[in-house]
């Protein structure tokens, strides 16, 4: 098993972007995530910790990436929404 300082310094290495790695692993301060989708997060990092090469590591950091991404699309969308309705 890999230690969780050995997969970051992993994701700094193939991702070459702290800010980004930050962003995946502090996860449980995102307000726009559903429970489902911070449970599945917090699944999809502990198989990250178990990967056996980079191209799990990067594939994991990915679907993660996703998972935010879409959620901050549909927060912003929410919050588009209803400042039309407030007008």
């Amino acid at each position: 098993m890999i230690s969780r300082k050995a997969i970051m310094n992993l994701l700094r290495i193939v991702t070459k972007k702290s800010r980004s790695i930050k962003e995946v692993m502090l996860v449980n301060n995102c307000e726009w995530l559903t429970e489902q989708e911070k449970e599945l997060v917090k699944k999809l990092e502990n198989e990250m910790f178990f990967a056996i090469n980079i191209t799990q590591i990067q594939f994991y950091k990915k679907e993660i990436q996703t998972i935010i991404s879409q959620a901050k699309r549909r927060q912003q969308f929410v919050h588009n929404r209803y400042s039309q309705v407030l007008l």
